[in-house]
């Protein structure tokens, strides 16, 4: 019957997951111990971990890449800090333990391709807050814009009584312009 059927797929299923960490820990590198490969794949549903520890970058100590891949459900964490580490800053090369931060969890590289494209002036911890868990480099942007933005436009402060909102309006040739009049026109491009 389709229940049976159901049932069994279930059961396989299962089986297949109480197994899965067993061949992450025989899929991983041989440059681990046995308390990093028990880390590493404890947790796993498949050889995603494993898969995440040999896309991380190579000079990342082999604690950070444990941390960075346990429990992950695809190789992504690792691709991302693989991105986040081509990164120099004006301090030198982005700290592994905020590349973690960053890219722990991640299910692609966007928290890396945000970290690349926010401002560069920005200490890198700062770059991290700013990024991680982004799914676009909308926040990059954002802060871009705003970096960017007349000081006197962004303490403007409407007068006593008014009820008209400031807006900024972008032009696509990349400047930045007060709205014409509120109501969200003005500026057009």
């Amino acid at each position: 019957t389709d229940e049976a059927v159901v049932r069994s797929t279930d059961h396989d299923r299962d089986r297949d997951r109480a197994k899965a960490p067993a061949a992450c820990v025989r899929a991983t590198s041989n440059n681990m111990n046995d308390r990093q490969r028990v880390l590493l794949c404890s947790s796993a549903r498949d050889l995603s971990p494993a898969a995440c520890f040999s896309e991380a970058p190579f000079t990342m100590s082999t604690d950070l890449k444990v941390a960075l891949c346990a429990g992950a459900r695809s190789s992504a964490p690792g691709a991302c800090a693989a991105m986040a580490k081509q990164v120099n800053t004006a301090a030198g090369a982005v700290p592994d333990d905020l590349v973690v931060d960053l890219c722990y969890g991640s299910t692609d590289t966007s928290p890396a391709e945000c970290f690349v494209a926010a401002p560069h002036h920005l200490e890198p911890s700062l770059r991290v807050a700013l990024c991680v868990d982004s799914t676009d480099v909308r926040p990059a942007v954002c802060a871009s814009l705003a970096f960017e933005m007349p000081k006197d436009l962004l303490k403007a402060q409407p007068k006593p009584g008014a009820d008209a909102e400031l807006e900024v309006v972008v032009e696509t040739d990349g400047t930045t312009l007060p709205a014409e009049g509120g109501g969200g026109g003005g500026g057009g491009g």
